[in-house]
């Protein structure tokens, strides 16, 4: 009994790529410098028609001549600004792919290769790349205290004590120091 159910499943896939329709194959959340990608990948990009809802928002995009197996997914993300994301073949020709979010954003639609992505910027971001790429370490919690050294972005690091807007902190080397809490990303 599964072979034939799988046998139609691949029947029904052989079919759709006669008649010329896309197939939507994966879709996947990413983080890039100071915005969300949502990538939504097919076979090759179908033509498609978006619009937002309200109450709750939604981004929604209708993919027309477009099949996917199976036929309806849902994934939770309950990350602000993401509720969820919900795919579904909403008529036998269109599949209608939702993105709900917590809040009002403004996001950019676009083509590369065979996938199409959804760009979200980040909601208190207004300018690209305002990251620094080294971090002072400094010996003592305040502005004006001597550097101990500087931390690339990204290195781990443990956090040991708190104090005001600073975070006293271990480097993978052992030593510490302190940094400012806005640098750290717990």
């Amino acid at each position: 009994m599964r072979r034939f159910f799988s046998g139609l499943v691949l029947l029904f896939g052989f079919f759709s790529i006669l008649r010329g329709e896309a197939l939507l194959k994966d879709f996947n959340i990413n983080e890039y410098k100071n915005m969300y990608q949502i990538t939504v990948s097919f076979d090759h990009v179908p033509v498609y028609k978006e619009m937002t809802l309200e109450s709750p928002m939604r981004i929604v995009l209708d993919f027309q001549e477009t099949t996917m197996t199976p036929p309806k997914r849902t994934v939770a993300i309950q990350r602000p600004p993401f509720r969820e994301i919900r795919v579904a073949q909403f008529s036998p020709t269109t599949v209608r792919f939702v993105l709900e979010l917590s809040e009002k954003l403004l996001y950019t639609v676009s083509k590369n290769q065979n996938s199409l992505i959804i760009s979200l910027p980040y909601a208190n971001e207004n300018t690209v790349d305002t990251v620094e790429r080294f971090v002072d370490v400094k010996v003592a919690p305040r502005k004006e205290s001597v550097t101990l050294t500087r931390v690339k972005i990204g290195t781990p690091v443990k956090v040991l004590n708190e104090r005001d807007n600073w975070l006293m902190i271990m480097l993978p080397d052992g030593q510490d120091g302190w940094v400012r809490k806005q640098s750290i990303r717990l």
